[in-house]
Order: C-alpha cells, then structure tokens, then sequence
C-alpha cells in the first residue's frame, strides 16, 4: 500500500510518508521551469480525497472534495499548474484547481 518513489531508475524504492492507500496518480506541470506535480486519490493520514504535490511528495495540499461518489481516473493537466482532470464512473469528467 501507500505512494513509494524511485530516484534511480527502479534501482531503490522508498515509502512517500503519510501516505495510505491510493487508487490513481498522475502527473501534470510543475509549479516552477522544471519537475512535476504528483496528484493522487487517496489516503494521507487517513484522509480521504484527492492531493497535490508540487515537491515530489514532501509536502501535500488536498483539494477541495468533489461531490464524486465513483472516481476512476485522474490526468493532471500539462500544460497549467495545479489543474487535474477527474473521470468518473458514469458522470463524465470533472476538472479540479
């Protein structure tokens, strides 16, 4: 279970702290020139909901819960920052900033 990461090609894997199970990643724009953002579904410290990293998963900020019951695809967005798409099961697909 949780998030784990991998700085050296899959060599070594390390546990991303305070993070439960989780059911999508994504990737999308960095906040900055270079990187990524992580987006998850999931659990961080028993919380429930969909988080952002924009520091490799030092740091997680949780967006506002969706009025989703179902989610079953995440896609972070690119080409802007902070912006991820939700897909559901039956609901169509759900932008979240």
């Amino acid at each position: 279970g949780g998030l784990w990461r991998s700085t050296n090609s899959a060599g070594t894997w390390a546990a991303i702290a305070g993070i439960g199970k989780v059911t999508e990643v994504s990737f999308g724009k960095a906040a900055s020139g270079t990187g990524y953002t992580v987006f998850i579904n999931g659990y961080k410290a028993g919380v429930k909901g969909i988080y952002r990293s924009d520091d490799y998963g030092v740091n997680w900020v949780k967006l506002p819960d969706p009025t989703i019951k179902d989610i079953i695809s995440l896609t972070g967005d690119r080409q802007n920052h902070g912006k991820v798409f939700i897909g559901t099961d039956g609901r169509g697909v759900f932008q979240g900033q």
